[in-house]
């Protein structure tokens, strides 16, 4: 069954650190195989011991694992495998909705992807003409009107909250940033079209 291998039931007979077997085949189906170890023993470099085991199926891709796993590889395997679907980071961080909110009323209003109004709203929100200023957290505490991005995950893209000719925008990492509106023609547009979904 196995081609080239170094086990004999389950003991390493070579005990080489790092090496990889692979090409086995079971039937007509394909499959690689990786044995990840690691030396057990400081002094002795002859002392391996079994860490992990990779098995994948070439044609369907498909990926086990036996040993510990850590989450940042969890974390890469569901990327790989979001990415064998199509799914990459540009596809999930597309936006998928854009939610409007009154500040006085807490009514709110969520464009859905395929909405034309979505694309006419995020053209605007980043057509803003605006200058960083000092700003903080208490002058939005009642705003006029908020309009959060979210993408494929429902995850925070952007958000833009905006009071008095001013507006706060919050970025993905939830960090800040203040500015003062210079062309008040594009904040206006989006307060009045703001207006016409949640007043």
């Amino acid at each position: 069954m196995f081609f080239s291998s170094n086990a004999d039931n389950g003991i390493y007979i070579e005990r080489s650190v790092g090496e990889s077997i692979e090409g086995i085949k079971v039937g007509d189906n394909k499959f690689t195989i990786m044995f990840i170890r690691c030396s057990l023993d400081a002094k002795d470099s002859n002392n391996v011991g079994l860490v992990r085991v990779y098995l994948e199926d070439d044609k369907h891709m498909n990926l086990s694992i036996i040993g510990d796993i850590s989450t940042w590889e969890v974390q890469q395997l569901k990327k790989n495998l979001d990415e064998r679907n199509g799914i990459t980071e540009e596809y999930i961080d597309e936006t998928a909705s854009i939610i409007v909110t009154n500040g006085q009323t807490d009514k709110d209003k969520v464009l859905q992807n395929g909405n034309e109004n979505i694309i006419y709203v995020e053209n605007l929100l980043q057509s803003m003409n605006m200058t960083p200023y000092e700003g903080n957290e208490e002058e939005y505490s009642q705003y006029d009107y908020k309009f959060t991005v979210l993408n494929r995950k429902n995850q925070l893209k952007s958000m833009y909250t905006m009071t008095n000719n001013h507006c706060c925008i919050t970025d993905k990492d939830y960090k800040d940033t203040y500015y003062t509106i210079d062309d008040t023609s594009t904040y206006n547009e989006l307060i009045e079209f703001a207006k016409s979904l949640v007043d």
